[in-house]
């Protein structure tokens, strides 16, 4: 039997009809079509492991984030001497739009806002660049900068990929060193890594402690100690050398330079470098200093379960399939771990794929129940195998045009792009259902448009998408893009591959036999006649009923203003108190429908929240000040109480970034994620009420608990701009003295923080009296030197070849160094003695906690309290802003926070308006009638 036969479309006369099956459907076999569908669909699938898989959305916001650090340097240093540098640098490239810079205590960072058309990785090549040639610039203990293509605030709480311990016999710094010589090298060649860090591991430094006694005496300076070390191991060149050929060689002479090659950086050879000359006798480093090797200081902690250990943190890049990428890596580790010292251990601490893996698991089951329930309605409705396998073809030759699309298209599948596919099996199968079934009774087309403005209504609630902020944009917008490409394509299934099904199944209809064939009526039934009758009583009282639906839904009445300013008929009418206290309220019950309940109700106590994994966070505050070694013991005392619960608990990771701040991330096991976090939430509780000086915030379940006793934020907040920090804090002062001439103003904070989580600090002040320092002859420069040897910096001083071995200088008093002793003893500086209370005065002040700056502007937030009516305050603080604006000077700027945080909090209402004009205009051009 010819296999062609069988799926040959039957030559038959098609009347005239106004969508009859195409020519070409004629004139092609059946067969064809369903080999090229079959190819596509089996291309489709093939792509399917090539496809971005990720947990949650990738940010692609337009931005550069650079990032750097100056360890223990105040927000004003770092703004002045790093901060300012790379800033006017970065506003020359070419494609930078806006810049956003932040420099805070200890760190600092800027955002670059970038064109939308412009080449991301070109212009970060090209901010790189900037940073090179800039680097030598900025001051010693900065790190070099670096950049990353991401959103600043989503790469705060990025999470890591995997995260791997090593541990061993050996030293912190040699576990660090053999990570970052062997392990690191290896990892970075893995396809899809962006970066590896590591966490937890110090290296050795040198620390060259001398007696600052003794170096007096002998007239020696710490710069004098620092020029030595340099000297002896600086690389200079001799000149050259010719050499002379070998008789009857022939040979030209050659060339060769010579160069003085520095010492080693070995503790023996240290000691015997010579620092100065006292008359005849030389003074060796060993005579006026200690060199001993330590380690340097750590800068943080970082424990899985209480388990303190060299970490190796790997990050991936975005838009990759992360499951593919971490199980190439876990092979790549599997391989090291091979080949590890007998005394190493290396051992996965973190797989953030296991949730992905899980939740995919749960959507393929949840889609394969819902298709089946599905599919079991339609086989009895149609009770015939045919549509069934007629509707399974067609779906899953959708799946596979649909990933041919997302390959080609770059769609990232995260859980909403996943969530978009489960949504799209009803529709998809709806349109198969409505086109398979008019092929059988009609055997034309017509019914194609009617799919078609169906799924454009559908689409067009979609559009409200690309007009929400752009942080909604980042979740929402691959969930539009897969729904659309699924819908497209249904169409094409419909219009394409059903009909060759239905004729390759026999299941076509020819339309003139459907049409000369008597219409079959089924005979009516007791559920007909209900619905008969329902639709003739509707009919009926049609007005009532319209009013009805209108009154159930509800009248935005109840969101009329209680007073409107100047509207002296609308405040004695509805704004009068006998409609306002007696009427008011049983309007809106009335009138107000379940738009009320909605508006009112829906939003309460409610939050967003990504869909993960149970977890308990407990963060820890402490006072500015505070030291990382306190915040450790603090921390250590939580990690002790949540290791008597290891069956419960998966996994508690402690994060101590400062002496201020610290975090616990708690995991549970499966089968005690439900109501233990809840137990265990109230027993943290409990548990930190004990442990005074500490501000805990412990949330993640239920209602979210904090012992923070502040006062509520200020209700009025002004922010103001402008070039010069020094004038702009004259501009804020000169504000809040207008604000404080209110006798319901106290006081006006002109150093508020920016940020709600920004902690006030504190700093000294000091005032020099230029007189005084005449009198006495003691240049400024002078001083910023004392200060500086006062409290030597915890940065290396210089690094020792050959391996780049960290040095630091460091004073013998540096340890009994405090204030008192700066304010009440004299301090040396080289042959004068400098009395800081002479010639200066400190005072403690409130600093601002960190230096903000946009399109190099400072920014300075003024805030205050208006003991009153709101709307009185309001308006007060409305005429004072106008007057500043008037006496400020050019390139200044005052803003009014309010109104920017409500337009970006407004509700978009609108856009139900623009889907509902959409869905009617389909519905006119699909009737061809307005009415």
């Amino acid at each position: 039997m010819n296999i062609s036969n069988i799926f040959a479309i039957p030559q038959y006369p098609i009347p005239n009809t106004q969508y009859p099956i195409p020519n070409t459907m004629r004139r092609q076999s059946t067969f064809s079509t369903l080999l090229v569908f079959a190819v596509l669909t089996v291309a489709g699938f093939a792509l399917v492991p090539l496809l971005s898989i990720r947990f949650l959305p990738s940010v692609q916001a337009p931005s550069l984030t650079v990032r750097y650090t100056w360890p223990d340097a105040s927000p004003d240093a770092i703004e002045q001497q790093a901060t300012s540098l790379l800033e006017g640098a970065f506003s020359l490239v070419q494609g930078v739009e806006s810049i956003y810079s932040v420099s805070g205590n200890g760190r600092g960072s800027i955002r670059l806002g970038l064109d939308k058309h412009s080449p991301r990785d070109y212009l970060r090549f090209e901010v790189a660049g900037k940073i090179r040639q800039l680097y030598p610039r900025l001051p010693k203990g900065v790190s070099y900068p670096q950049v990353r293509l991401d959103d600043p605030e989503a790469d705060e709480a990025e999470r890591p990929l995997l995260t791997w311990s090593l541990s061993g016999d050996g030293t912190p710094a040699q576990l660090q060193a053999y990570a970052s010589d062997i392990l690191l090298p290896q990892l970075a060649l893995v396809p899809g890594i962006q970066s590896i860090r590591i966490a937890g591991g110090n290296r050795e430094e040198l620390a060259i402690i001398y007696d600052a006694s003794t170096c007096r005496a002998l007239g020696l300076t710490p710069d004098d100690l620092l020029t030595a070390l340099r000297q002896n191991y600086r690389t200079q060149a001799l000149g050259s050398v010719r050499t002379s050929s070998s008789p009857g060689t022939g040979a030209n002479n050659d060339v060769l330079p010579v160069r003085l090659s520095g010492g080693r950086s070995n503790k023996d050879g240290l000691e015997d470098i010579a620092v100065g000359k006292v008359g005849s006798r030389i003074i060796r480093l060993g005579d006026v200093a200690k060199v001993q090797r330590q380690q340097q200081k750590p800068r943080g902690h970082y424990r899985i379960n209480g388990q303190a250990s060299l970490r190796l943190l790997v990050q991936e890049e975005a838009g990759v399939n992360t499951i593919k990428t971490a199980s190439e890596v876990k092979k790549k580790m599997a391989s090291l771990a091979a080949s590890l010292p007998p005394s190493y251990r290396i051992r996965l601490d973190e797989d953030t794929t296991e949730h992905l893996t899980t939740e995919l698991y749960k959507i393929r089951q949840r889609s394969i129940w819902s298709l089946g329930i599905l599919l079991v309605f339609v086989l009895l409705a149609y009770r015939d195998w045919r549509h069934l396998v007629i509707i399974l073809a067609s779906l899953t030759a959708n799946l596979g045009l649909a990933a041919i699309f997302y390959y080609f298209l770059k769609i990232e599948l995260h859980l909403y792009a996943l969530a978009a596919i489960t949504v799209s099996f009803g529709i998809i199968i709806d349109n198969t259902v409505v086109m398979a079934h008019h092929l059988q009774r009609q055997g034309n087309l017509r019914v194609f448009a009617a799919l078609l403005a169906s799924t454009l209504t559908t689409l067009a609630a979609l559009v409200a998408i690309w007009f929400l902020p752009e942080q909604w944009q980042l979740n929402l917008k691959e969930f539009a893009r897969v729904l659309a490409i699924n819908l497209g394509v249904s169409l094409l299934i419909a219009v394409w591959l059903v009909p060759a099904l239905m004729n390759g199944f026999g299941l076509l209809a020819k339309p003139s036999v459907a049409r000369s064939l008597p219409e079959k009526k089924d005979p009516p039934n007791r559920w007909h006649t209900i619905y008969k009758n329902l639709l003739l009583f509707l009919l009926r009282f049609r007005k009532t009923f319209i009013l009805l639906v209108i009154l159930l839904f509800g009248t935005p009445l109840f969101l009329l203003p209680n007073k409107v300013e100047g509207w002296d008929f609308y405040n004695k009418t509805l704004g009068s108190d006998w409609y306002l206290e007696q009427a008011k309220p049983i309007v809106n019950k009335l009138l107000g429908g379940t738009l009320r309940l909605f508006v009112w109700y829906v939003w309460e106590r409610s939050s967003f929240r990504q869909p993960e994994e149970t977890v308990l966070y407990v963060h820890a505050a402490m006072p500015p000040g505070a030291t990382l070694q306190q915040m450790n013991d603090v921390i250590k005392r939580m990690e002790n109480y949540l290791a008597q619960y290891p069956r419960e608990i998966k996994k508690y990771v402690c994060n101590v970034a400062s002496g201020e701040h610290a975090s616990v991330r708690i995991t549970f096991n499966k089968g005690h994620h439900l109501a233990f976090p809840h137990r265990l939430k109230s027993r943290l509780i409990a548990f930190s009420l004990n442990l005074g000086g500490v501000k805990w915030n412990i949330y993640g379940v239920g209602q979210g608990f904090s012992n923070d006793g502040g006062s509520s934020p200020p209700r009025f907040r002004i922010k103001m701009r402008g070039y010069n920090k020094d004038e702009l804090r004259t501009q804020a002062e000169r504000f809040a003295a207008k604000l404080t001439a209110h006798p319901r103003i106290r006081e006006v904070d002109t150093e508020a923080n920016i940020n709600w989580w920004d902690k006030d600090r504190y700093a000294y002040e000091m005032h020099l009296n230029r007189r005084a320092m005449a009198i006495t002859g003691i240049p400024a420069h002078r001083l910023h030197t004392v200060l500086h040897d006062f409290d030597r910096a915890q940065w290396p001083d210089l690094y020792l070849p050959p391996d780049a071995l960290p040095a630091r200088l460091i004073s013998s008093e540096v340890a009994h160094n405090d204030l008192w002793k700066l304010q009440h003893i004299a301090q040396n500086a080289d042959s004068l003695i400098v009395f800081f209370p002479a010639i200066s005065q400190l005072e403690k002040r409130k600093v601002a906690s960190s230096v903000h700056k946009e399109n190099q502007q400072y920014i300075r937030m003024v805030a205050f309290e208006y003991t009153g009516s709101y709307r009185f305050g309001s308006r007060y603080l409305d005429e004072k802003m106008e007057e500043m604006r008037l006496e400020m000077p050019p390139g200044y700027s005052i803003e009014d926070t309010r109104s920017s945080y409500q337009n970006k909090n407004k509700r978009q209402y609108k856009l139900l308006l623009l889907i509902i004009g959409l869905i009617f205009f389909i519905c006119a051009l699909m009737f061809e009638s307005l009415p």
